[in-house]
């Protein structure tokens, strides 16, 4: 896996993250929820720990949905450590910007501060150095 393809992998973190968290408030906004109550005459055959075993399974489902994110959300912490690893602070920076804040390229110049040309030239620079950090502890995890 090159540099640029590990680093994309946040794009797809966070939008999972997203989507989970969206999820989660959905099945708490309409499961969770006191449903109406229906007056008829019909007798209702139901026993009195249908509705705790109900909010019991929403519950475990709930937390199916957290772990997944608690998993997504250490995945792009590891993507994070290793891009700390980077010894040059302005290529640590332009990678952070790039793939963790997915800042445009004239926003990476603005902040750091220098032209977009030295930006892209940056950006080349801690990927090449990146690549040798991931060949590193691909080699080191063989071992």
């Amino acid at each position: 896996m090159t540099a640029k393809e590990f680093l994309r992998r946040t794009t797809k973190i966070r939008k999972e993250i997203d989507e989970l968290e969206n999820r989660i408030k959905e099945v708490r906004a309409s499961y969770m929820a006191p449903r109406a109550i229906q007056y008829d005459d019909m007798p209702k055959a139901h026993r009195p720990t249908d509705l705790s075993d109900y909010y019991a399974h929403v519950e475990i489902f709930i937390d199916m949905l957290l772990d997944k994110e608690k998993e997504l959300i250490g995945v792009h912490a590891d993507i994070m450590l290793t891009v700390d690893r980077l010894e040059d602070p302005d290529e640590r920076r332009v990678l952070m910007l790039r793939y963790i804040d997915r800042k445009p390229w004239v926003a990476i110049a603005n902040a750091i501060p220098c032209s977009e040309r030295a930006v892209y030239y940056l950006h080349g620079r801690a990927l090449r150095h990146l690549d040798k950090i991931l060949q590193s502890i691909a080699v080191t995890n063989r071992v």
